[in-house]
């Protein structure tokens, strides 16, 4: 049979194909594909049935049950937290100001969950964690959690929005980036907690997270 567009981009139609693993830079152009490819699940319309994914609300509650094992994890990272929270407040009211309108978005977004057929149809696959969130959370996962460098990133961004950013974007794509992180690094605390190797995105989310939520503050600051 056919698949929709919608039904194409949220893989709950499958061709009958044969699928391959994806790399972002296994040729110069895939990591651009995979952004455009982002870029059209986010145009997908919200319907009433589609959960808010708040990254901050979602990662202490994991933060909450890996305590039971780990102890008070709150008090442990309690600077993190504060920080945490005031980015997030700053975050929700630059999207209210500049009314930057949330998507669904998949909220797991790495090169394991893309894969590709034989006629280089790309799929975006895991849509466990999805839910509606900022728009540029999606990046935000690969950039949370991949030890990219700043150029690299910036290649990211360019292809998702088709242009250079404003300084404005620049700033809210790396607030989001440090809230994304925070999920993740609290993600791997509660897969720690429960026996889980928690390292693949543990280290790389809690150094993006560690090394620039002063960065993203002080970016805000800046603009008061």
């Amino acid at each position: 049979g056919t698949c929709s567009t919608e039904q194409k981009l949220l893989k709950s139609c499958s061709p009958s194909k044969n699928f391959t693993a994806f790399f972002f830079f296994s040729s110069s152009d895939k990591y651009e594909k995979a952004m455009e490819y982002i870029h059209k699940t986010h145009e997908i319309p919200i319907t009433d049935d589609v959960k808010v994914f708040d990254d901050v609300a979602e990662g202490k509650k994991l933060m909450k049950i890996a305590s039971a094992t780990k102890g008070n994890l709150f008090r442990e990272f309690e600077d993190i937290i504060e920080k945490v929270n005031i980015l997030d407040g700053l975050v929700k009211a630059e999207q209210e100001k500049y009314g930057i309108e949330p998507v669904i978005s998949h909220n797991d977004v790495y090169e394991p969950n893309y894969i590709a057929n034989e006629d280089k149809e790309l799929y975006l696959i895991d849509w466990e964690y999805a839910g509606i969130n900022d728009p540029l959370n999606d990046i935000a996962c690969i950039i949370a959690r991949y030890d990219y460098t700043e150029e690299v990133r910036e290649m990211f961004l360019k292809a998702y929005f088709g242009r250079e950013l404003t300084e404005a974007e620049h700033r809210h794509a790396r607030a989001q980036a440090v809230l994304c992180a925070f999920y993740w690094f609290c993600w791997g605390l509660y897969k720690g907690s429960v026996g889980d190797d928690d390292g693949f995105f543990f280290m790389p989310s809690y150094r993006y997270l560690s090394t620039h939520i002063d960065e993203a503050l002080e970016s805000y600051e800046a603009i008061k």
